[in-house]
């Protein structure tokens, strides 16, 4: 059998090599070539491929595994800082523009292929060959205009200062820098204002190799313009994503929606679209009456060019040349294997450039169409249905979600149990109907365009439903399965149970149809030749197609490792009975994830991007800005496997502390939500408390004296405010919160903690006023400097009183309020305090034992 597929064993072997390099270093190299030397006795062993495969499936693991260790070791910048520190220096570029420019509110963006830089502050001149990434922000609003006039192919000259991209300050947070450099991307260069980037007149006219891809950027510029001519507002974004692969202008919520939904392959450019892209264009090629053949080889010929103008990205580059190798075979009557053709292309795109394999897009788009050539006719065979449409319908989407499910949460961290149903109903409508009638809309906008508008008209009857669909089916939260993201070990473990489980039932199923016919011949039933109805592979079936229990074993105890896996990547932590305290570096903001020891989860604050706008400053305002809650700390949450909070305390209702728990009380289930008993005058505040009570999230007043018990190893004592209500509740309105900031001391195993919000000096000695007579929870082993380290915090009375062990600062790098102050940090030394800082060591985790606080930073390892 594996004989038949060599170049599927051999594409195999090359992914297998290439993901080894990139788990371990370079070094290890020799050890893991030596270790899949082992296995080769193994498979001939046992039959399952020949001498000759083996020792090339071995040469093809170590040729790909010192390929990828060759490309990663030349992956390094020009620039390197190793003799002089280049980060923060001031510097003059040339170049040429190497991407679409990107003009999103006060900035654009685009790629240069640098030519020489010039350093400001010694006037050394360095002739470079690298790609940067430039980031202009625009001054004023005429700068969208000049930006906009940028084009890939330009010669620039700009000044700006050199930036090294910012890495992952969060345990799992996305690593910007990581990703950039599998662009091969090391610089970003920092420009403010368009008058400091100057347009070479000579970079127009000199032929450089942007000037092909520019004529490509015009025409899928002009095909967004007239899509937005042609449809509305509400309509264009999706349009412009479903049929030219343009998504910038998708609206972030609906984007958001569908993905809740697992949808979000619609809106990217795949084989589904290359598919209609070849239908229609063969349909038009027959009909102008050419032959097959050259019809086949005009449409290969056009492949390439849809490629490019559906923006290039990985699956649709894997469907362009999986349609290429296709035709091709077709016309030369060879390899009609959709799994060889599939592999080719793989081999081809990772030979271009090994850096395709760790993308989320190529990941995706070459699994799920290996699962579905190799699964969708089997289980098609399985399903007691005689519908062949619907068999093949729900296998389709049955085999897509087991196959994707693994790489969905190991990237998105969340799945929702309707996503199947929302595939088969939606997916199938907007692919046959909605993609073709948007294409023949652009095609008949291009000729006329009141024609254009007339279907525009109609695609947006049709899609109005799909968009109602979506949204209510992303309205029951309880659909919506949080998933921690899963070790590789877990995925891989993942997909051999599920080849395994596929092998066995298949074995089942051949073992129960010859047992049916061999029933059927010895009663006088059909011949050899016909086909007999499997109706019990799932259970059910008559005494003839029955098989001995002992043949059902092997697969039963498959499916409960299959399930016992999916259970603990589900709840990795059940039985983990250390608790942890988790400071997270949001910025210039504070936000800290509990967990208690028996499975509590509490939220302190939820930081918040703090923005200046005047008025008229509107057109600032780009189409996603980066939200705290929403691009950092609802992912963190995720992804630490956080299914519900059973309480969020804000302690105050600065934007900096609650900012980022919009996002987080709309994603994440949460219990409760404790506050100061004040209302900030404001737009931020009034939103979360409508937020709560829409959600039906009680709303408590923090009181000093309170006690919170959360199990049997984690109390919380609230010290301050003091109560600002007795027989009837009232909120008070409070503009100044700081010094009405909930403080409390948390009680954890044999460890103390206290978290003090941003309460200032006056706060601070009306608590030492109160305390200073009592023994309870002092002295503490860790405090959470209050007001980011301000001067007006962490008096000498209040660490008297405390007398902590460590203290850990939240507290944004390069802020310009100056946090820490000097005197703090003096303080803070002259008790002996440790300090921690999330501007120097990112994230601080404390895992809190019997035995004392385990400490361990994201920049900085350390321990207690």
């Amino acid at each position: 059998m594996a004989d038949r597929r060599p170049v599927v064993w051999f594409a195999i072997s090359w992914i297998a090599g290439s993901g080894a390099a990139c788990l371990w270093n370079g070094i290890h190299l020799p050890a893991l070539c030596a270790a899949a030397l082992c296995f080769i006795p193994i498979l001939v062993y046992y039959r399952a491929v020949s001498v000759r495969l083996a020792l090339l499936c071995w040469a093809a693991f170590c040729a790909a595994a010192l390929y990828w260790h060759w490309n990663d070791m030349r992956n390094a910048s020009g620039l390197a800082d190793d003799m002089r520190n280049l980060d923060e220096r001031e510097v003059r570029l040339a170049g040429t523009i190497d991407s679409p420019v990107d003009v999103d509110g006060d900035r654009a963006d685009f790629r240069l292929r640098g030519q020489w830089v010039r350093f400001a502050d010694t006037n050394e001149h360095i002739s470079i060959n690298e790609t940067l990434l430039v980031q202009v922000r625009l001054t004023e609003k005429s700068g969208q205009q000049i930006a906009g006039r940028w084009e890939r192919g330009d010669r620039v000259e700009l000044e700006g200062m050199l930036k090294r991209p910012a890495g992952a300050r969060n345990f799992g947070a996305f690593d910007y820098g990581a990703y950039l450099r599998t662009q091969r991307i090391h610089w970003i260069a920092a420009v403010k204002g368009t008058d400091s980037v100057v347009v070479k007149p000579e970079g127009r006219k000199r032929w450089n190799r942007g000037h092909l891809l520019r004529w490509n950027d015009r025409l899928r510029a002009k095909l967004g313009d007239k899509l937005d001519e042609l449809f509305a507002e509400r309509y264009a974004g999706f349009m412009k994503g479903l049929v030219i692969g343009m998504r910038d202008d998708l609206d972030p919520e609906r984007f958001r929606e569908f993905a809740k939904l697992g949808l979000t392959h619609v809106l990217a450019i795949s084989g589904l679209h290359v598919a209609v892209f070849i239908g229609c264009f063969f349909w038009i090629f027959r009909k102008l009456g050419l032959t097959k053949e050259t019809s086949q080889l005009l449409v290969m010929a056009l492949i390439p060019f849809y490629v490019l103008l559906s923006g290039a990205s990985p699956s649709v580059v894997r469907a362009g040349m999986m349609a290429i190798v296709a035709l091709y075979a077709a016309r030369q009557q060879v390899l009609k294997d959709g799994l060889h053709i599939l592999c080719i292309a793989a081999l081809l795109m990772l030979w271009w450039d090994p850096y395709y394999l760790v993308n989320v897009s190529f990941q995706l788009s070459f699994i799920v169409t290996a699962g579905l050539i190799l699964g969708v006719p089997r289980m098609q065979r399985w399903l007691p249905l005689r519908s062949k449409k619907a068999a093949a319908l729900i296998s389709l989407n049955a085999v897509a979600e087991l196959v994707s499910f693994p790489m969905s949460i190991y990237y998105f961290h969340q799945y929702s149990l309707l996503s199947i149903a929302a595939n088969i109903v939606l997916v199938s409508f907007i692919s046959l109907i909605i993609l073709p009638l948007g294409m023949a809309t652009l095609s008949l906008g291009i000729i006329y365009t009141p024609l254009g508008q007339f279907a525009a008209w109609t695609a947006e009857r049709l899609t109005e439903p799909v968009f109602r669909i979506v949204s209510w089916m992303n309205g029951p939260d309880a659909f919506l399965l949080i998933w921690p993201k899963p070790a590789i070990w877990q995925v891989m473990l993942y997909y051999a149970l599920l080849v395994a489980f596929a092998y066995l039932a298949g074995q089942l199923h051949s073992r129960r149809h010859a047992a049916g016919e061999a029933a059927a011949r010895s009663a006088g039933g059909p011949d050899e030749d016909e086909t007999v109805p499997l109706a019990g592979f799932a259970g059910g079936g008559s005494a003839a197609g029955s098989l001995p229990l002992r043949r059902w074993i092997p697969l039963c105890a498959v499916f409960c490792l299959w399930g016992g896996l999916l259970a603990h990547m589900y709840q990795p932590a059940l039985w983990d009975r250390n608790g942890s305290v988790q400071f997270l570096d949001v910025g210039q903001g504070d936000s800290i994830l509990i967990r208690t020891p028996h499975g509590k989860t509490l939220l302190v604050d939820g930081g918040g991007t703090v923005r200046f706008r005047k008025p008229g400053d509107e057109w600032k305002e780009r189409k996603d800005p980066f939200e705290v809650g929403q691009k950092l700390l609802v992912p963190l949450l995720k992804q630490r496997g956080v299914h519900k909070l059973d309480a969020v305390i804000a302690t105050h209702q600065d934007q900096d502390h609650i900012g980022g728990l919009q996002a987080v009380l709309e994603q994440i289930p949460t219990r409760a939500v404790i506050f100061n008993g004040t209302l900030k005058p404001g737009d931020a505040a009034a939103k979360l408390f409508r937020t709560a009570n829409e959600k039906r999230i009680p709303l408590y007043a923090a009181v000093d004296g309170q006690t919170l018990t959360l199990d049997k190893d984690t109390e919380i004592k609230f010290i301050y405010p003091s109560a600002t209500f007795s027989q009837q509740p009232r909120i008070t309105i409070t503009k100044e919160q700081n010094d009405r900031s909930v403080a409390f001391v948390m009680k954890m195993k044999e460890s103390t903690f206290l978290f003090t919000g941003d309460m200032e000096r006056k706060a601070e000695l009306a608590v030492v006023d109160k305390y200073a007579r009592t023994d309870a929870f002092r002295p503490v082993d860790v405090m959470k400097v209050a007001h980011h380290g301000s001067k007006t915090s962490t008096t000498d009375d209040w660490l008297r009183l405390w007398q902590p062990k460590t203290a850990v600062i939240s507290v944004g790098a390069a802020n310009f309020y100056g946090h820490p102050t000097a005197q703090v940090l003096d303080r803070l030394k002259a008790f002996g305090v440790s300090t921690l800082r999330t501007d120097k060591n990112g994230e601080v985790q404390m895992q809190v034992r019997r035995d004392g606080i385990y400490v361990r930073t994201k920049l900085i390892e350390e321990a207690m």
